[in-house]
């Protein structure tokens, strides 16, 4: 993607409601290293006296003052003000967004070599693949993944096609606590650590995986696909965001690729049935709403227009309000080319 001798401008986005924690200083040390930078988007409850090196923090006062219409619609003491981090990004000229938590904790090798000509063992044409399966022989599954399509019983093809594919979007996984949902830690309690010798797994047309905001990446053609949907759950925001944007690249033949892990996550306190609550429209619909968005994206669409019609099909189906299309339509006048 990058010209020979040219250096990417990365920017890592996170939020949070804490002081700046020891994950927040590891993230700042692989910033530093790298030459990259960040920006701490403040909700109403981040102290305002947030500050750690190599970080921008973005005050509530300023995104009001930036996106005034904008930042007043997005929901406040939602993950979802993360959307104004990625504008904020933007405007700084990231040629690279990185998407992290403040309880991730990035190995040393995290983000070397970023490309987004990935190589890797390629799958299609086989619906709901439980990449986890293919870094690790525990059971288990990534959060977001249709219940109802978990499959234990049937071998999982371990060695997929090795090709180059263009990845806009990259997950890596986390190690320690890793992405999982509610039931899942409710059943099992132990730390997972899963194999880093193993290459990417890249699914395309008609292969499909949740991905989350943690330790993940977004090139620069991808950046309308960063938008979080503003009235799904703090639990499915994300996840939903996943499907949409992994069906939309998949319209233009591009992919999204899963790297082994690249961080530890040592989790922040949760209710664990607060978070099944708000897991449970992903439980009862996410199976569902990848049949809507196969029927709703098409490849004659752009980005923007393909995030928008999902947007609205979602709340033509009731799991959205309405409310949901005109944010995103703010959100979309903002992009920079």
């Amino acid at each position: 993607m990058f010209e020979s001798g040219t250096v990417p401008s990365v920017w890592v986005v996170v939020t949070s409601i804490w002081r700046p924690s020891s994950a927040i200083q590891k993230i700042s040390d692989i910033m530093k290293a790298r030459g990259w930078r960040g920006v701490l988007v403040a909700d109403r409850k981040t102290p305002t006296d947030w500050v750690s090196p190599n970080f921008d923090f973005l005050q509530v006062q300023e995104q009001i003052k930036t996106w005034s219409g904008l930042s007043e619609a997005i929901p406040f003491d939602h993950y979802c003000r993360k959307n104004l981090g990625y504008l904020y990004a933007m405007k700084k000229g990231a040629d690279v967004i990185i998407d992290m938590d403040d309880d991730n904790f990035p190995y040393s090798d995290f983000g070397e070599n970023l490309s987004d000509q990935v190589s890797g063992r390629s799958f299609s044409e086989q619906r709901w693949l439980n990449v986890y399966r293919f870094f690790s022989d525990e059971l288990i599954w990534p959060r977001g993944f249709a219940l109802n399509q978990l499959d234990w019983k049937s071998p999982i093809a371990k060695s997929g096609a090795v090709r180059l594919k263009e990845c806009p979007i990259q997950q890596y996984l986390a190690d320690g606590d890793p992405d999982v949902d509610a039931i899942y830690r409710m059943i099992f309690k132990k730390p997972v650590f899963f194999r880093k010798d193993e290459s990417p797994v890249i699914l395309g047309p008609g292969s499909w995986c949740p991905f989350n905001s943690q330790g993940t990446v977004f090139f620069r053609p991808a950046f309308p696909l960063l938008y979080l949907p503003c009235f799904a759950s703090f639990r499915m925001t994300d996840i939903w965001r996943s499907l949409i944007a992994q069906l939309s690249l998949h319209a233009y033949g591009k992919s999204v690729a899963y790297f082994p892990p690249g961080f530890l996550q040592e989790r922040n306190p949760h209710n664990l049935v607060d978070d099944m609550r708000d897991e449970i429209p992903g439980y009862l619909n996410n199976d569902r709403i990848v049949e809507i968005l196969r029927g709703t994206i098409d490849k004659k669409n752009s980005l923007v227009k393909n995030v928008e019609v999902s947007l609205e099909a979602l709340v033509h189906k009731k799991l959205l309000p309405a409310k949901e299309v005109e944010i995103f339509k703010l959100w979309a006048e903002q992009l920079c080319d």
